[in-house]
């Protein structure tokens, strides 16, 4: 190895280490390094020499491709190769994350078990074998986690017995109680939360609170558990003090939802920003975004008077929600130009010009289904509130949707029922709620009941087998339009948290949203939840309700005698 080497290894400079060399594998590091992984793809899928290292990498390749990803067989085939075959620890504990990475969980589990064999005290390794589990199986996370946390404790009970004292040995011992009480405590009281052992969590917590004075991870899994546990003067302080240990984007991005669901609207929409930082990308363009936000820095009325494009960055229920904004801008830009996800163009393009010739909605709001090229700022929709400085609950609260609301029919026979129970929407590994009820359950709340069932559920042909007494329409639903038209022939919607729910409530239809032990802010406190947004939404929290409760809602709604 010459000293030019040496020099860009002390340096980290790992694309002059890589192009030090000719070599095939260099060029596809490099090329990684680079974030150029469909070259690295090419390169390595040309290589003869399909050696271990090769098939390691073409993995971590694999798994950073943004398109044309690889079969399953094939991922399934490196991985049997790599399982066969001797590697030392390093190379080990990598093909062990990455196994990880794919749900390889029964063959990582087995990898790691072996490496504990080898390096018993490796707190690297521990950690990562207790997180591998984290949110896909809580349980076995949390379970390993007490297993590591006496492992340590016991080997630093036997450090202590012994009777030779020094400095290397002190640093040992405090390393230690870091890692116990910091790191592996931390996650035994946070995993406690996920699994909705509360109690547990908050002993847990109030025990190392004091040890963990500095610590931001602590006081952000503290500040969530006493969210969800209704304790919100305590957890507004955690999560003020994890911020201001680390101000980090995620941290920051909780804390937002956590004060819009309180109604702080003012510091909720101003942390609320970091979500576009959050995301993995930005829908549209940051350098647009920028723009505008310092723009808002130099003058707060920035938008009065210009041509402003507003696009929609997050999902179908957020534009809907947010979409109530749109007025308050109308009355003070040139120009609005609207660009909703293309799901939605027909829906808002309709209703919007039906309200404009009727003179109910400004001229100067258009829907487009392109991104146009002429404007003076591009700003999310859901940053508008916090742009227009409109913080005020009571303004939010009497905001009118840009879309048509039905209007109040006298029914002349049995009620119909539109019904919600799951969305299609893989849930988020890390997501603290589940959203999605079981059918069966939810029949049970209209046993007796004298109404017409009418399915809005999204699903492939085969995935669901409804009773012949539920009226399907879901495959009517080309788009959000047609879903609009198919809902104004209910007198009530059943749903859970979806965007479907937000629609109807957008429309003026009673709505029932179901909601679970944990849910969405945009449904207000834990306790007793309220939309700020949506006024007249009922809400039934399921699990302490059951289908009795639910049924009693039902019966309020439809003005039913209960059954």
């Amino acid at each position: 190895m010459t000293q030019k080497d040496l020099f860009y290894i002390s340096r980290k400079n790992y694309k002059e280490i890589y192009a030090l060399s000719c070599d095939d594998y260099a060029g596809a590091l490099l090329a990684c390094e680079e974030g150029n992984y469909e070259k690295a793809q090419v390169i390595l899928e040309d290589m003869k020499e399909q050696s271990s290292y090769v098939l390691l990498l073409l993995l971590r390749v694999y798994g950073n491709l943004q398109d044309a990803t690889p079969p399953p067989e094939k991922i399934q085939n490196i991985v049997d190769k790599l399982l066969t075959r001797e590697h030392d620890y390093t190379f080990t504990f990598e093909l062990t994350l990455i196994l990880v990475s794919y749900s390889f969980y029964d063959e990582a589990e087995i990898l790691f078990e072996k490496l504990l064999k080898q390096e018993p005290y490796s707190k690297e390794l521990w950690l990562n074998y207790a997180l591998a589990h984290k949110y896909t199986n809580d349980e076995k996370s949390l379970a390993i986690v007490e297993k590591a946390y006496h492992h340590f404790l016991e080997y630093k009970q036997e450090l202590e017995k012994e009777k030779n004292p020094s400095k290397e040995k002190e640093e040992l011992l405090n390393a230690l109680d870091d890692f116990l009480y910091m790191r592996l405590v931390v996650e035994l009281a946070y995993l406690n939360f996920r699994l909705y052992r509360y109690d547990n969590a908050l002993n847990v917590f109030k025990k190392v609170e004091n040890y963990n004075a500095k610590n931001p991870q602590f006081f952000l899994f503290y500040a969530l558990t006493l969210e969800y546990t209704g304790y919100y003067d305590k957890a507004y302080k955690c999560y003020k003090r994890a911020i201001s240990l680390n101000a980090d984007i995620y941290t920051s991005f909780e804390f937002s939802k956590f004060c819009l669901r309180l109604g702080r609207f003012e510091e909720g929409f101003l942390y609320y920003e970091t979500r576009l930082h959050a995301a993995s990308k930005f829908t549209f363009s940051q350098r647009h975004y920028d723009a505008a936000y310092a723009a808002f820095y130099e003058n707060k009325n920035f938008l009065h008077g210009k041509k402003v494009l507003v696009y929609c960055e997050q999902g179908y229920g957020d534009t809907i929600m947010f979409s109530r904004i749109l007025r308050s801008l109308s009355k003070v830009a040139k120009e609005v130009i609207f660009c909703p996800q293309s799901a939605l163009f027909s829906l808002f393009n309709t209703h919007i010009q039906t309200l404009q010739k009727q003179n109910k909605i400004q001229s100067n709001l258009k829907v487009f289904a392109q991104i146009p090229q002429d404007f003076d700022y591009a700003v999310p929709i859901c940053s508008l509130y916090f742009f227009l400085g409109v913080y005020n609950a009571k303004t939010i609260a009497k905001l009118p949707s840009p879309l048509i609301s039905v209007e109040k029919k006298t029914r002349m026979q049995r009620a119909k029922v539109g019904i919600c129970f799951r969305t299609s929407t893989i849930p988020h590994t890390q997501s603290l709620f589940y959203r999605n009820i079981d059918l069966e359950f939810l029949l049970e709340a209209f046993d007796g009941l004298d109404v017409e069932l009418v399915n809005f559920t999204l699903y492939q042909k085969g995935e669901l087998e409804l009773p012949a007494n539920i009226k399907d329409v879901s495959f009517e639903l080309n788009d959000w339009l047609a879903t609009s038209e198919a809902l104004r022939e209910v007198d009530l919607l059943v749903s859970i948290d979806s965007a479907i729910a937000h629609l109807s409530l957008a429309l003026g239809i009673p709505t029932l949203v179901l909601l679970g032990d944990r849910f969405d802010w945009r449904w207000g406190k834990i306790e007793s939840p309220k939309s700020i947004f949506w006024q007249k939404a009922h809400f039934c929290r399921v699990n302490q309700e059951g289908p009795s409760g639910i049924k009693k809602q039902i019966c309020k709604i439809l003005n039913y005698k209960v059954p």
